[in-house]
């Protein structure tokens, strides 16, 4: 709703050896294609042995100057290493923001 805000969480599953960045960029976009809101943070991540490192994304998203429509909520992770299994993880779902009631 209008004046709500909205709470997200995500996981990054990250099987990339050695010391390298993680980008995470977190976006709210318009149907005109424009940002509403956008976020970005990078995480250094310490050389693993094996395994996948988990990195859980928490954001909150006001939506007090949100007008009522429709919008595309972006997380994306990118790995900054010298990986060819380094790619970027992009999820995607549709937020509706309804009008508040009075």
């Amino acid at each position: 709703t209008e004046g709500d805000e909205i709470g997200l969480y995500a996981e990054v599953y990250d099987n990339i050896r050695g010391s390298h960045a993680v980008a995470i960029a977190t976006h709210l976009v318009g149907e005109d294609g424009r940002d509403v809101f956008a976020s970005r943070e990078t995480r250094q991540q310490p050389a693993q042995k094996s395994g996948t490192n988990t990195l859980g994304i928490a954001n909150r998203i006001a939506l007090k100057d949100i007008r009522p429509g429709h919008y595309l909520l972006r997380i994306e992770a990118q790995v900054n290493a010298n990986s060819k299994d380094a790619k970027t993880a992009t999820r995607e779902t549709v937020v509706t923001v309804i009008p508040a009631a009075k």
